[in-house]
């Protein structure tokens, strides 16, 4: 069995930077994220810009960019597909606080995960969320508003969650 190189154009929230580049996991993204072999990921023709105030440094372009995966919040693939992904069948709209983003998403999960699990009880460290959609908290920062399709948030960088109550914590299945 051959294990195929794909090209994902990739956007990546941390506390500090937004970094865009080019990320090419090898067979399932979801997979190669979460392998814990790989503390690093490898971001080709990578634009980093610095997302806090007073911090002095124009955007900076890098061939090869290798960052910590635990300093991810979220990174978005761009031409990826739910049928590539997969995603588990259950399905609950969560708020999440990181420390510098307020996501807004589905994420995915197994029938028989609870809600308040969803986060701990999964394996990880990144999690699927489909529907996303971005805020800056601070308004002193440069101002990040996206929206994603598709998208993974790294388990670590949530600091709190919460089910919006306007909505069904399950609001369905695929």
């Amino acid at each position: 069995m051959q294990i195929i190189e794909k090209r994902y154009p990739v956007d990546i929230l941390t506390a500090n930077y937004r970094i865009s580049g080019e990320l090419r996991p090898l067979g399932n993204p979801t997979v190669y994220l979460n392998d814990a072999s790989r503390t690093t990921l490898t971001i080709f023709d990578a634009m980093v810009v610095s997302l806090r105030p007073g911090i002095q440094m124009e955007p900076m372009a890098a061939t090869a960019l290798y960052v910590p995966k635990k300093e991810l919040h979220v990174l978005i693939l761009g031409k990826l597909t739910l049928e590539e992904i997969k995603p588990l069948p259950k399905v609950a709209r969560i708020v999440c606080l990181t420390e510098t983003y307020l996501l807004h998403g589905d994420f995915h999960m197994g029938m028989d995960t609870k809600v308040v699990d969803v986060f701990s009880m999964l394996a990880g460290p990144f999690f699927f969320a489909s529907n996303i959609r971005i805020t800056s908290l601070y308004t002193d920062a440069v101002s990040v508003h996206a929206a994603a399709g598709l998208a993974y948030v790294h388990h670590e960088a949530i600091k709190a969650f919460y089910v919006p109550d306007e909505e069904d914590s399950e609001i369905s299945t695929q």
